[in-house]
This record gives structure tokens, C-alpha cells and sequence, in this order.
């Protein structure tokens, strides 16, 4: 819930800076940030696999150390903050990566077989959605032009609603099933 409104938040307001004619690189990079290791931290939490738990936890330092770099590159402007999609990619990468691993165990290992009962798979499902839809569009944004960007750049506002509206419905589910009334 947290990282949902956070990134509500941090969202609108890129929105209304872009809407102003001001560059949002900062607010989108520390909701990149923020919002990579909740995600990190949830994947841990839900994945059985000691094995997977530990790439989890291995690969959440080394992207905040690409994602300080990026920054460190940016600011000092030795980098184009375009090439701070190269970091979403890496987060839309690894946010796929830890989806397939979550599927795959549920298929391997679940107990129950209605795991769209549970919010952790809505919540699984809106990230991997969202970072499989703009993968290629953060991988080419430095390539477009600024009219051919916002065009393609109408599909993340896209993926960003259905995102939210999964969280939402994955925020509001019982995450126990109710006891029967006798």
C-alpha cells in the first residue's frame, strides 16, 4: 500500500512538472529507486525458494549501485538523462525475471489452485505487465524523436492505469478466506 501511493504521488506530480514544461528526471529516478526496492523486498517475501530469496537479495544492491552511478553520471553531467531508462530497463528486466520465478513456483509448488484468489498475484501480475509492456519503449526512448516519444510514451500512461487499478483490486482483497457463518 505503501508503494502504491507513493508512486501515485510521485506520478502526479511528474505528470503535472512534464504538463509545466519542467523536467521530472528527479522525482522519476527516486520513484524508480523507492519503487525497486519495496518491489525487491516484496519478491523476497514471497518467493519459497532459498535459492531465489538469495538472488533477490543479491541483486538489490547491485542495482542500487548501478542506479547511484547512473545519478552520480547524470548530475554531474557527464551522461544524457535519457540513459537513466537504461536503470528501468534493468528494474523492468529483474521485476520479469522475479514474476517468472513467482509463477513458476506456483505452478511447481502451490497448494492452492486458485491463485488469483491472492493479492500477492495481482500485485506480481501489474508489475510484470507493466514492465513487460514498456520495456522496449524505455529501450528505444533515447533513439525517438521528441513527437514520435509522446506518442509511444501514451502507451506507459496505459500500462500505469492498469497497473494501478490491479494494485487497487489486490490493495481491497481478504487475504484469508472468511469463516463460514454456521
Amino acid at each position: 500500500m505503501i508503494l502504491l501511493i507513493i508512486s501515485f504521488f510521485s506520478e502526479t506530480y511528474s505528470f503535472y512538472l512534464k504538463k509545466h514544461g519542467n523536467p521530472n528526471i528527479l522525482t522519476f529516478n527516486f520513484n524508480v529507486l523507492l519503487e525497486s526496492l519495496f518491489l525487491f523486498y516484496f519478491y523476497y517475501s514471497i518467493l519459497v525458494s532459498k535459492i531465489l530469496q538469495r538472488i533477490v537479495l543479491s541483486i538489490a544492491p547491485l542495482f542500487l549501485i548501478i542506479w547511484l552511478t547512473y545519478m552520480r553520471l547524470i548530475y554531474t553531467d557527464k551522461l544524457d538523462p535519457y540513459y537513466m531508462d537504461m536503470v528501468v530497463n534493468i528494474q523492468n528486466f529483474t521485476i520479469i525475471i522475479f514474476s517468472i520465478f513467482y509463477f513458476y513456483e506456483q505452478i511447481t509448488k502451490s497448494l492452492s489452485l486458485a491463485i488469483y484468489n491472492q493479492p500477492r498475484f495481482w500485485v506480481v501480475s501489474a508489475y510484470l505487465i507493466y514492465s513487460a509492456g514498456t520495456f522496449f519503449l524505455f529501450l528505444y526512448a533515447s533513439s525517438f524523436s521528441d513527437n514520435t516519444f509522446k506518442d509511444y510514451y501514451s502507451l506507459n500512461y496505459f500500462l500505469s492505469i492498469l497497473k494501478y487499478l490491479m494494485l487497487t483490486l489486490a490493495m481491497f482483497m481478504k487475504t484469508e478466506p472468511a469463516e463460514r457463518k454456521k
